[in-house]
């Protein structure tokens, strides 16, 4: 069973299974050993950040569901109605208590999210930009690089 771990900044993750990978490919003679400790080394960093939680406000908790929902299905289209039902709390109200915990709306947010999630797709060698769109839920490979130039500055080809 999958287990989910909320990370700050993927970066870090993905230079430590970077150096893992690189480490794999040379094939030195204790490379199954250093590969072993390396596999440890990202788990403790992943149970290190999980443990590094906050306790949030009574404001926060009441969003904390529409968060989690957010971080996992950010690829797929997402409403405030939806939002506010995973959260028990009624759309006008989901609305305004989001936007005045977290600075922005929940759309926008997600929007963000996805951004962010492709910065890391583009930075990574997850593929070309074609399916970094797709797999982050845009409809066409248009609409991605429209968005992303908006949030960004730049289009996803020059990032």
């Amino acid at each position: 069973e999958p287990i989910a771990f909320s990370v700050k900044s993927g970066e870090t993750i993905l230079k430590m299974f970077k150096a893992l990978e690189y480490k794999r490919n040379l094939k030195s003679p204790m490379v199954e050993l250093e590969s072993i400790r390396d596999t440890y080394s990202i788990l403790l960093v992943l149970i290190q950040s999980a443990s590094e939680r906050y306790v949030p406000s009574e404001r926060q908790q009441k969003i904390t569901p529409a968060l989690e929902y957010i971080s996992q299905h950010y690829h797929e289209n997402i409403t405030n109605d939806c939002l506010a039902e995973i959260s028990g709390i009624s759309t006008v109200y989901f609305r305004k208590l989001f936007s005045s915990v977290m600075g922005t709306s929940p759309i926008v947010y997600a929007r963000r999210l996805r951004i962010e999630k492709a910065k890391e797709m583009l930075k990574s060698d997850y593929g070309n930009i074609t399916d970094i769109a797709y797999s982050l839920g845009y409809l066409s490979i248009y609409d991605f690089s429209r968005t992303f130039k908006k949030y960004t500055g730049v289009p996803p080809s020059k990032y």
